[in-house]
């Protein structure tokens, strides 16, 4: 069976010092994207699932590799 996307909310449970999501925006060149999508989210533009749809949004097409 294939899984197209498995995703962990590791908010420093695994890493250290940052999140597993910030590495990961800044792996494939969209943090800045991220960042504004949670500003978004904090002005009450966005609700928890839109903000969650949003940044996944950012992770389609890339690579696994």
């Amino acid at each position: 069976m294939r899984y197209p996307l498995i995703v962990f909310d590791l908010i420093g449970t695994l890493t250290r010092d940052d999140a597993l999501y910030r590495r990961v925006h800044h792996y494939i060149h969209c943090e800045e994207k991220a960042r504004a999508n949670v500003e978004m989210y904090q002005q009450g533009k966005f609700n928890e699932e839109e903000l969650l749809h949003a940044n996944a949004v950012l992770h389609r097409g890339i690579s696994s590799e």
